[in-house]
C-alpha cells in the first residue's frame, strides 16, 4: 500500500490567481505596468512625443508614476506599450506576460521538476523561488530566486510523455514527481511548454533517481529509506507512479 499521499492547499492559490490575472492583462494595464517598471523612460516618451505632463513629473518621475498613472488617458497607456521605448528591455528583463503565451490553468496535476537536489526538495519542498510577476519567466536567472518562496517551473507529465526528444535533463540529473495547480504556457525563450506553480502548492512527491545498482531509474518516497519502484526507462518509472500513486494495493 502506498501512504505517502499528501494534500494541496487549496484548488486554485491566490499566488497562482495573481500570475493568471498578470498573464491577461489588456494593453492598457501592460503600458501601464511598463511605466511603473521604468518611470523615467516613461515620462522622457511622454515628453518627446509632445504629450503634457505636469511641471513636476520631469523632476520626479517615480512619484508622478506613483500618484498619477491612473489619470493618463487609456489610449496614452496603450499607445505607450506598442512604443519603441517600452520594447527596449534587456532579454533576461522580458517580463512574464511577453514571454509567456497561451496559458492554460491545469488543477491538480502530475507535474515533474529536474533538479540536482531531488531528495532536498522532497524533504523541505519548493522552498525557493521567484516571488516578483515581472520575472517569473526566469526562475534561472534572476537573484531573487535565492531569497524567498515563490514561483517555480516543472513539466506537465503528459508532455515530457508525449516529447522524447526534448532535452529535460539539462535541467538537472534527478526529478521530484508531483503535484499541483498550475498556469501551463508556452515559454518563448526555451522554446517549450511548461507549467508556473507556486512552490508551496507541490504535494505528493516522489524522488526519481538514476538506479546505482542497474541502468535505470527508481522511485523513492518520503517516509521509505527502499525504492518502492524501478525500471529501466525513466517514463515506464512515471508513469506507474501516475497510474498507482492512488491505488490502495499494490499491483
Amino acid at each position: 500500500m502506498l501512504k505517502y499521499r499528501g494534500h494541496l492547499y487549496c484548488a486554485t492559490t491566490s499566488k497562482l490567481q495573481e500570475l493568471w490575472n498578470y498573464l491577461q492583462m489588456t494593453p492598457e494595464q501592460i503600458g501601464a505596468e511598463y511605466a511603473r517598471k521604468d518611470p523615467h523612460e516613461f515620462v522622457a516618451w511622454l515628453v518627446e512625443t509632445g504629450i503634457e505632463v505636469p511641471p513636476n513629473a520631469k523632476d520626479n518621475p517615480v512619484g508622478f508614476v506613483d500618484s498619477s498613472l491612473d489619470q493618463v488617458a487609456p489610449a496614452v497607456l496603450v499607445q505607450y506599450y506598442d512604443s519603441d521605448a517600452a520594447a527596449e528591455i534587456p532579454y533576461l528583463n522580458v517580463p512574464s506576460f511577453e514571454a509567456l503565451s497561451d496559458p492554460e490553468l491545469i488543477q491538480n496535476q502530475w507535474l515533474i521538476h529536474f533538479t540536482d537536489n531531488a531528495e532536498e526538495i522532497q524533504e523541505y519542498g519548493f522552498v525557493y523561488g521567484v516571488a516578483d510577476l515581472w520575472d517569473a519567466a526566469w526562475t534561472n536567472e534572476t537573484e531573487d530566486v535565492s531569497k524567498t518562496e515563490g514561483y517555480n517551473y516543472a513539466f506537465a507529465v503528459k508532455d515530457f510523455l508525449h516529447d522524447q526528444s526534448a532535452a529535460w535533463q539539462v535541467y538537472g540529473k534527478e526529478a521530484v514527481l508531483f503535484r499541483a495547480d498550475g498556469i501551463r504556457v508556452w515559454h518563448i525563450g526555451d522554446d517549450e511548454h511548461q507549467v508556473i506553480f507556486w512552490g508551496r502548492d507541490a504535494a505528493d512527491m516522489v524522488v526519481l533517481q538514476p538506479d546505482p545498482t542497474i541502468p535505470g531509474w527508481v522511485a523513492l518516497s518520503e517516509y521509505d529509506d527502499e525504492p518502492f519502484y524501478s525500471a529501466e526507462a525513466m517514463t515506464a518509472v512515471v508513469q506507474w507512479v501516475v497510474q498507482n500513486f492512488d491505488n490502495e494495493d499494490d499491483e
